[in-house]
């Protein structure tokens, strides 16, 4: 035997509530006229910090080393901190952290010193760097 809903008389399913909007039937679950809309993870997501050490790397390893003073100094690091930098630490790689990461810190919010670097980059003609960065934040 075969169960159908006539047009004047409409079969709805038990736990729900029938609402008339526009002129026509809308159900809704009664569990779900209680809850609370769900977040929009959309708005939670975040693009990493230029404080984390893992994102200096990544811009160290960007930037052309013949070109790496250059961008320094342009970001605003003074030449007396370079040196310091270079004499503290043996390995390149590492004084260059340590120069980007003291200009990350000086510079205000992530987001300042995001524009700033990229606009630096930019001003040396090195927008593949700018272009390799954002793909990695």
């Amino acid at each position: 035997m075969e169960s159908y809903s006539s047009p004047d008389k409409p079969e709805y399913l038990p736990g729900h509530k029938v609402y008339v909007v526009d002129g026509g039937p809308q159900i809704q679950n009664e569990a779900q006229s209680t809850l609370l809309p769900l977040p929009d993870i959309t708005l939670q997501t975040k693009t990493p910090s230029l404080k984390s050490t893992e994102v200096l790397y990544k811009i160290i390893d960007c930037i052309p080393v013949p070109r790496w003073k250059e961008m320094i100094r342009l970001l605003g690091v003074s030449d007396n901190n370079i040196e310091r930098c270079m004499q503290e630490n043996r390995h390149y790689k590492e004084a260059q952290y340590e120069m980007l990461s003291y200009w990350v810190h000086g510079a205000g919010s992530s987001q300042v010193a995001r524009e700033t670097l990229f606009n630096v980059l930019r001003e040396m003609h090195l927008g593949g760097c700018v272009e390799k960065i954002q793909e990695f934040l």
